[in-house]
């Protein structure tokens, strides 16, 4: 089955990417390096914990479960592996949706997940109105963003609330919304990331 940006609509945002992710590679070409291989599991196994428990249970990820023995396969055996596991992905992700209506009419089920680090970065700057913007609220992103980019954007935030002397508050305040807008871009692509449990 071929995937394309209409496959997983309907699911909540980060459900969405997190299966865009997965169906991103699941079409990709086998790699012939434990690096490479190591990346996709970790990468994969990383994602499938923060899907629903209902499309978790349709996506296997067994084939994942190899534990350091990829790292003494020769070539075409990790060509094989990354094959299985691209396999396996393809397959749970057919039944995703093929079974698409039932699990879009589940929101009970569709809630049971963790809230992902990229949510949760999101749901702080809509609590946040402008006028509230302050280094308080820099921090708790700096926070919340921790091992992403995210945090350097924070900091950044933090220097520009706490700058004096300012000759042009115009071009401050711009500087401080293109931060803000780099924020939100690079947590849209945080949704694989647990930030907590339940929404």
């Amino acid at each position: 089955m071929e995937y394309d940006h209409l496959s997983f609509e309907g699911f909540d945002d980060a459900t969405a990417s997190n299966l865009d992710t997965l169906a991103h590679h699941a079409r990709q070409a086998p790699q012939r390096d434990a690096e490479s291989v190591q990346l996709l599991i970790e990468s994969v196994v990383g994602i499938h914990r923060m899907l629903p428990q209902p499309i978790r249970s349709m996506i296997s990820v067994h084939e994942c479960h190899v534990g350091d023995r990829h790292m003494r396969m020769k070539p075409e055996q990790l060509a094989q592996l990354w094959g299985a596991i691209t396999a396996e992905l393809r397959a749970g992700l057919d039944r995703v949706i093929e079974s698409r209506a039932d699990l879009l009419a589940d929101k009970q089920g569709l809630a049971d997940r963790r809230i992902t680090q990229g949510e949760k970065i999101l749901a702080t700057l809509d609590e946040f109105s402008t006028n509230e913007l302050s280094e308080e609220f820099a921090r708790r992103l700096e926070h919340e963003g921790m091992g992403s980019g995210v945090a350097g954007e924070a900091r950044r935030l933090q220097k520009l609330f706490v700058k004096k002397n300012i000759q042009d508050f115009d071009a401050h305040k711009r500087e401080i919304h293109r931060t803000l807008d780099r924020i939100k871009r690079i947590a849209d692509g945080l949704h694989g990331r647990p930030g907590g449990y339940g929404i």
